[in-house]
């Protein structure tokens, strides 16, 4: 656990229970009252974001998040098989992580895939793909 003042953007931070991504933190100290953080956090499964206030003392859980190279191998179902570059290992990504960029995966293709506690949570699609 961390605290509040620890908080930078970009972290993925457990919320109410739901992973999040800092995406602005602003530390404010009012003329009366004790100093405070208005956060604003983007919920990664649904993309809806959230505004908080936190006190600079108040304990949150910074993530610890993996992200690495894969490679695309096939789809199976819901799914895409990717196996890791270096051990090469192969797992499931559902089809949902890579959003509407999913239909342009091809066979062999390098992706981003970011994990937290072994559960994929992000994945990324190059920026650039030679249909043919």
């Amino acid at each position: 656990m961390a605290k509040a003042s620890d908080i930078k953007t970009g972290n993925i931070l457990r919320f109410n229970g739901e992973l999040v991504t800092v995406t602005e933190i602003l530390h404010r100290t009012p003329g009366k009252g004790g100093a405070f953080y208005l956060g604003k956090f983007r919920n990664i499964k649904s993309g809806k974001i959230v505004e908080a206030r936190l006190a600079t003392d108040e304990q949150v859980e910074i993530c610890r998040v993996e992200t690495n190279d894969y490679q695309y191998l096939y789809e199976e179902g819901d799914y895409f098989v990717v196996m890791d570059n270096v051990t090469f290992d192969q797992f499931n990504i559902p089809k949902a992580l890579f959003g509407p960029a999913a239909k342009f995966l091809k066979e062999g293709m390098d992706v981003i895939v970011s994990l937290e506690s072994e559960e994929p949570i992000m994945a990324q699609a190059p920026n650039f793909v030679d249909l043919e």
